[in-house]
């Protein structure tokens, strides 16, 4: 408890109006909330992932055009889970989801849909072993896929009980048995099925002028205004990234952005205010206003995201082994490249440490989310003096597109990194 409303009202001299609005505010980043009743007031939250998330997912956009270089976040954390949180997991967490398994099996089709069923199990799956940089980097992935993927495959992933359905509970079984090969069979599945469906999901979505769907009479819990206002800040994303608008541009004044997307005043202000909340956009007053594209800033979302694991207090193996993870799979995405020219490279010195390293590496990937997310993680894993390797064998590697190499140096550092010799 930090104090009562009465307290904070008075020694911060605050109206009724403008406590509200801060502590919307705090709730809204999961800093804090409002207990009510006798004895209530402001409390502090657990530390939560989805704002940050959110604001992570808005600046990894902003800084690609290439949507395939953001696969590469989802991709090392079901990597990471299958190998070193599956392993692990108590009985507690996997009961946890079989009990999650059990009731959404029991729900009535109209149900299931409504609470998106397949994303709650999918969700809990990638969770599950509770390490703060995993929930962090989900809440990543949700959110930006949230975005780039069409209307038509996010309903219909989190409607239907086919065979996305059948594979994502027979990859929660794997998970709960520690079974391993069938984890990345199941991933294997899935990504033919998307890959063989994508044509007749993205049909009614691929024209970047099609008209932008924040109702939907099919899905009533996409009708509550909250939601309709999400629906929103993803279409006016989802169409500042398809006309390929920068910072500053204009998108449209008030009156052209409800007829553009059939919003309310009440639904527009409440989009509009949550996307400022992230720095994505900016409204500007006056004749000539309007909704201008913003830059997000890099700085302050970064800092909040140290913020979220600070408070949270992962263990240093789980981020060295996720950040490892991590790496390896955006030298995977950026296969033979040669060292790419202007880029940082490793001092002329004896040895160059795994800090450094991963640092060298995650700019060589070329993969903003890579740089991101190994600048967010690095402070918090292993330090950096643990482990080095001969800066001479990395720069032939990088330099000749040596991807086998490569990994392998990368990996031998990793190992004596986190306090083991490699064999």
């Amino acid at each position: 408890m930090i104090a009562s409303q009465q307290d904070l009202r008075a020694s911060h001299g605050a109206g009724r109006a403008v406590f509200r609005q801060a502590v919307r505010i705090l709730e809204e980043r999961g800093v804090a909330y409002m207990r009510r009743g006798p004895g209530g007031g402001l409390v502090v939250a657990e530390p939560n992932p989805d704002f940050v998330g959110r604001s992570l997912s808005i600046l990894v956009e902003s800084l690609t055009r290439d949507i395939q270089q953001l696969g590469v976040l989802p991709y090392a954390l079901e990597t990471h889970l299958f190998l070193h949180g599956a392993p692990r997991l108590g009985p507690e967490a996997c009961e946890r989801i079989r009990g999650l398994i059990h009731r959404l099996d029991r729900m009535a089709e109209a149900q299931f849909q409504a609470v998106g069923g397949h994303r709650l199990l999918h969700q809990a799956i990638r969770t599950a072993s509770r390490e703060p940089a995993v929930l962090l980097a989900n809440r990543t992935a949700s959110e930006f896929a949230s975005d780039i993927m069409p209307y038509s495959i996010n309903v219909s992933v989190e409607s239907e009980r086919g065979e996305a359905w059948r594979i994502t509970r027979e990859a929660a079984e794997a998970l709960i048995a520690g079974d391993t090969p069938t984890l990345f069979d199941c991933r294997r599945r899935m990504l033919a099925m998307f890959h063989a469906r994508w044509p007749t999901w993205n049909e009614t979505d691929h024209d970047p002028g099609s008209p932008p769907k924040t109702v939907d009479p099919g899905r009533p819990e996409f009708n509550r205004a909250g939601n309709q206002a999400e629906r929103l800040t993803r279409e006016i994303l989802r169409e500042i990234r398809s006309k390929g608008w920068r910072a500053g541009e204009r998108i449209g004044s008030g009156a052209e952005l409800m007829a553009r997307y059939g919003a309310s005043t009440t639904i527009l202000r409440q989009a509009v205010r949550m996307l400022e909340e992230h720095s994505a956009v900016e409204f500007i007053r006056g004749r000539k206003g309007g909704l201008y594209v913003a830059t997000p800033n890099r700085a302050r979302t970064i800092a909040q995201a140290a913020a979220f694991l600070a408070r949270s207090a992962p263990a240093p193996a789980d981020i060295h082994a996720f950040l490892t993870q991590l790496i390896l799979e955006g030298l995977n995405q950026a296969r033979a490249a040669r060292l790419a020219g202007g880029r940082k490279q490793p001092q002329a010195r004896e040895t160059i440490a795994f800090g450094d390293f991963c640092t060298f590496a995650a700019t060589q990937c070329a993969n903003p989310m890579v740089e991101l997310f190994v600048e967010i993680l690095l402070p918090f894993g292993v330090q950096q003096s643990q482990a080095a390797t001969q800066p001479g064998a990395v720069l032939d590697a990088f330099t000749a597109g040596d991807l086998a190499t490569r990994r392998r140096l990368f990996l031998t550092a990793a190992w004596k990194a986190g306090g083991s010799e490699a064999r």
